[in-house]
């Protein structure tokens, strides 16, 4: 049987990314602009409300943030954000990997219509995986590596949650050590980037980079558009893993899209 191959999957991730920044690229772009001005819209209240709860002596100040409603709404806005920018970046991608053509409409259309169910997927997977963790790091490991395609599996089969979830427990078996070995690869790569590219056009020491940004214009912006190709980068990669265990597993083509764009 065939097995899962690094090499294949980064230069098909290389290939979607570079093929979709005209369609997926520009609908992540418009995406997180919304995102980043709602949440200064939301910020801007937020800091309203701790300057207001802010009283010498009283304790629970610095508490107040968790009962506003702008940091829950918040939240709320930034989990359906991402919902919608991921949703709709991996129906892009699986059209464009299958019929060799997507457009922006088509990642609003997509990115609508699974919103929910996508919302849905996302917190019971990152609850999940975020209680794994707290067991001693490996379990969230394993269920990260078991659901690393539950996203696509969900755009490009029409499942539901738990469907999507079963469907990609079986596509990575037998895989998985190769894709945490892939993950790994993309990882530190990103993270070497990262530091190495900030810290040589803004000057900043690792220690104080993260302070250093929220004042720095230059900074922010390089960190937006940091976001947005780590964004575009990210989505390529799991459409390809979600591929790549496809045709190991005998899948054929992904055959549902035409629900998804209907």
């Amino acid at each position: 049987m065939e097995s899962f191959n690094i090499g294949r999957t980064l230069s098909r991730a290389a290939n979607l990314a570079r093929d979709s920044l005209a369609s997926v690229g520009v609908f992540l772009l418009v995406i997180q602009a919304l995102g980043v001005l709602l949440q200064y819209a939301t910020m801007s209240q937020l800091r309203a409300t701790l300057l207001s709860a802010q009283q010498p002596g009283n304790p629970a100040a610095a508490l107040a943030i968790f009962g506003s409603g702008w940091y829950w709404g918040s939240m709320l806005i930034s989990l359906c954000v991402a919902s919608l920018a991921y949703a709709g970046a991996i129906a892009g991608m699986l059209k464009l990997s299958e019929r060799g053509t997507t457009s922006v409409a088509d990642c609003l259309t997509a990115g609508f219509a699974k919103l929910l169910p996508f919302l849905g997927l996302s917190i019971l997977a990152g609850i999940t995986v975020g209680l794994g963790f707290v067991l001693l790091v490996v379990p969230g490991i394993i269920l990260v590596l078991m659901w690393s395609v539950a996203a696509p599996a969900m755009i490009g089969e029409s499942l539901g949650i738990i469907a999507s979830l079963g469907r990609s427990r079986a596509l990575t078996k037998g895989s998985r050590p190769m894709i945490f070995v892939t993950l790994l690869i993309v990882g530190i790569a990103i993270y070497v980037i990262m530091f190495a590219v900030i810290g040589a056009l803004l000057g900043l020491h690792m220690g104080s980079m993260a302070t250093d940004m929220v004042g720095n214009p230059l900074a922010m912006a390089f960190a937006l558009l940091y976001g947005w190709v780590g964004m575009i980068a990210g989505n390529a990669l799991m459409v390809a893993i979600y591929l790549e265990t496809l045709a190991i597993k005998g899948g054929g083509p992904v055959g549902h899209l035409d629900q998804v764009f209907a």
